[in-house]
């Protein structure tokens, strides 16, 4: 996989985001914002398909649904960010498989900047991690795409994916800071390049048959073209991601 080095001017609120999904996972800054684009570009991929993001948990003997991430309300909220937010000036290593995120990210959402796609995917990402955290308290809580929002409808489920909230996850958490924890205290041992560790890719799963509507479910809009560059005031800072 060929690697790249790629300039990007972010906005402070996708700084501030990219460290609440690493301190959620317990992955470094480069991870947390490679596996929010994988993650984005699954959304929209299974959106495209007639899916919606939600949050599957469970209380007790009872399973539901959150409301679901919607394409329109996450460019909504980054369209509303503060126009005076400040630019961060971020270089960061870029993969083949990264430059395969981002344009299926710009193509779905009709955008051109890298920087409006990264921080659409960001919000699109914190978005979900919200759902699980606020869902049962966090208890089973899995990240799942259904046609009707419906718990007892077939849909499809993300297992293991460092989003969710379980107690497999919260052990993995814990090793990968106790892993990098250890790396910061051994200053002066040599340390091998490393690049940005991507999910691996999943098998394409077939499309399920569509489930009979709920009374009252409503379709989501097709893909919103509203997304817009968000002016920034220049900082000056800027660091490697």
């Amino acid at each position: 996989m060929a690697i790249y080095k790629m300039t990007v001017e972010l906005s402070e609120f996708d700084i501030d985001i990219i460290d609440r999904i690493a301190a959620h996972t317990g992955y470094d800054r480069s991870n947390a914002l490679h596996l929010a684009l994988s993650f984005c570009d699954k959304g929209l991929s299974y959106n495209k398909q007639g899916y919606y993001t939600t949050v599957l948990y469970e209380n007790g003997y009872a399973r539901g649904c959150t409301d679901t991430v919607s394409p329109r309300a996450v460019a909504q909220t980054f369209n509303s960010r503060s126009p005076d937010a400040q630019s961060v000036t971020v270089n960061m290593l870029r993969s083949t498989q990264t430059l395969q995120y981002l344009q299926n990210i710009k193509s779905s959402m009709s955008i051109q900047s890298d920087a409006v796609a990264i921080g659409f995917a960001l919000e699109y990402a914190m978005a979900t991690i919200n759902r699980l955290q606020t869902a049962n308290n966090g208890k089973a809580a899995k990240i799942f795409f259904t046609k009707t929002n419906n718990p007892r409808e077939r849909g499809y489920t993300l297992v293991k994916h460092p989003f969710d909230i379980s107690l497999g996850n919260k052990w993995r958490r814990a090793a990968r800071k106790t892993a990098q924890g250890i790396k910061r205290l051994i200053p002066f041992k040599p340390k091998p390049k490393e690049y940005p560790a991507l999910p691996a890719p999943e098998p394409k799963t077939p499309e399920a048959p569509a489930p009979a509507a709920l009374n009252g479910a409503q379709t989501e809009p097709d893909a919103v073209s509203i997304l817009k560059p968000v002016k920034l005031k220049k900082s000056g800072s800027g660091f490697d991601l």
